[in-house]
């Protein structure tokens, strides 16, 4: 392993402008969840001019890829990158630097394999749409990650964590129908507006009763057309999070009967639509705790598992990766002290030689992480027996 690590040493320093570069490119270039083009011809033409076989526009996605390279039968590594950017916030969230972290990995791990004839393969998967729209929810769909044994991606952030707590999250999507009229007949209406005010402030009631994990947010995406009008119609658009897949399922029921208690008492008809459900992640503690080492031995320090479990980091479509395949998805400190992600600070941030090199640092890491499943049977087995542990008690 000195070996390996002294040479993909040398060869990040070769490849560090091409790489900061490719950063640099993607973050000039802001797309939203499914409109990353910009970003899928570059990083593709990348991936296929350092040897790997790609497939543009895959898995009946027009922004997702698949980028390969084989060295014969053995384990199969896969890493994500994500490319998508912020409305009116361009990449506040860091997503170039994903998208940096898995290249890099990919690209650092196929080098390796070719200089030492490490038997396997490697695969990079272009997720798109992170950002509200769950693509990696519709790649699992699409069985696109049966393929490989394990799953590992980073994202930037303000402190390293290789166990963050991400939330699983449902998307609920509710519609009320009444009977409009005019306000001067108020009586012969079926008030939909009142539904929705209900449900909302029936939302706000129920918060007294949720874990200090959970968390409801909620909009009225339509409250009716004009004041002197009964309205017939009104929406809402709600995010309902919890600790796990468990916890999110009783709280989801709990908003879903105030939905249909508020059509009820109001006389209106009420439509409910899931959308979308996010798992919480599922960290296995192997690829973790490895990563953890090789990241401290490149003088970084990560908190205990235990301080980590303390701070909740929102929600992310990775987590229906690490319930299909054994996974990580770990944060990276790319700087940026005093600041959160999705802010104009850390957009700015985004885009420094600091973040980068601490970004492919950490890359790095995941790509010996990768390396060490390729190479070390034992440690693949332990990997896999946990996983299997942990969907059999779901």
């Amino acid at each position: 392993m000195e070996d390996i690590k002294k040479y993909v040493n040398e060869q990040e320093k070769i490849l560090y402008d091409e790489l900061f570069d490719l950063s640099l490119d993607i973050h000039s270039h802001p797309e939203l969840a499914w409109k990353e083009f910009h970003a899928h011809e570059v990083l593709t033409n990348f991936m296929e001019k350092h040897g790997f076989k790609v497939t543009r526009h895959a898995f009946d996605l027009e922004t997702s890829f698949l980028a390969e390279f084989s060295n014969g039968e053995g384990p199969n590594i896969g890493y994500c990158s994500e490319y998508d950017a912020l409305p009116n916030l361009g990449h506040g969230c860091g997503h170039n630097l994903i998208a940096i972290s898995g290249v890099t990995a990919a690209l650092e791990t196929k080098l390796i394999m070719e200089k030492f004839n490490i038997k396997g393969s490697v695969r990079l998967y272009g997720t798109p749409a992170e950002e509200g729209e769950g693509g990696k929810v519709y790649m699992v769909e699409r069985n696109a990650f049966d393929a490989s044994d394990v799953m590992m991606m980073l994202h930037p952030g303000t402190i390293d964590y290789n166990y963050p707590i991400y939330l699983a999250l449902d998307t609920i999507k509710v519609e009320y129908f009444g009977r409009g009229c005019h306000g001067s007949i108020p009586y012969d209406g079926i008030n939909a507006l009142d539904a929705i005010v209900s449900a909302y402030t029936n939302i706000g009631l129920l918060r007294q009763y949720m874990k200090p994990t959970a968390r409801v947010h909620g909009i009225i995406t339509n409250g009716g057309t004009y004041p002197n009008i009964i309205p017939d119609y009104t929406s809402g658009l709600f995010y309902v999070r919890a600790l796990n897949r468990i916890e999110l399922k009783e709280l989801s029921d709990k908003v879903v009967k105030i939905f249909e208690a508020a059509g009820l008492s109001t006389g209106c008809t009420c439509k409910i639509t899931k959308d979308k459900q996010m798992a919480d992640i599922q960290n296995n503690s192997f690829l973790s705790d490895y990563y953890k080492e090789l990241m401290e031995a490149e003088s970084v320090t990560i908190p205990d598992r235990e301080t980590q479990q303390k701070k909740s980091w929102g929600s992310t479509d990775m987590g229906n990766v690490t319930y299909v395949k054994p996974s990580f998805h770990n944060i990276v400190n790319v700087g940026c002290e005093g600041h959160d992600i999705h802010t104009a600070a850390f957009r700015d941030n985004a885009k420094t030689p600091e973040a980068f090199k601490k970004m492919i640092r950490g890359a790095k890491c995941m790509a010996l992480t990768g390396v060490k499943v390729l190479t070390d049977p034992e440690f693949l087995k332990n990997v896999q027996n946990e996983f299997k542990e942990l969907i059999s008690k779901q």
